[in-house]
């Protein structure tokens, strides 16, 4: 299967068409000692945090950074769906488990 025409630009909420990429935010695990920075982003309908890291399309949002014992991350409305995974860590150096993440879907993730 091949996407759409170079140039072109599909709509991604039609699930019958194709595309050629997809746009990843690259994010990174920042550890002082137990604490993990996560970038806090308050919206009206509610507040997020995400790692540090950068927009895709080089875009910025302003956010707020807070240190957080990486064991209370899984009770965090982190994206991606990370939460569980930090606090599972048996250390804040240790290398992580399982590094598939749950799919983000409607049921596992309020967006915001």
């Amino acid at each position: 299967m091949t996407g759409p025409a170079r140039g072109t630009t599909t709509r991604m909420t039609d699930p019958t068409t194709p595309f050629a990429r997809v746009k990843i935010r690259t994010g990174a695990l920042v550890f002082c000692g137990a604490d993990v920075a996560l970038i806090r982003r308050d919206r009206p309908a509610g507040s997020h945090d995400t790692p540090p890291g950068g927009n895709p399309d080089g875009t910025s949002e302003p956010g707020v950074i807070e240190w957080v014992h990486y064991r209370d991350a899984e009770d965090l409305p982190l994206f991606p769906l990370i939460g569980s995974a930090i606090s599972a860590l048996p250390a804040p150096g240790a290398p992580p488990g399982d590094r598939l993440l749950l799919p983000v879907t409607d049921a596992n993730y309020t967006w915001v």
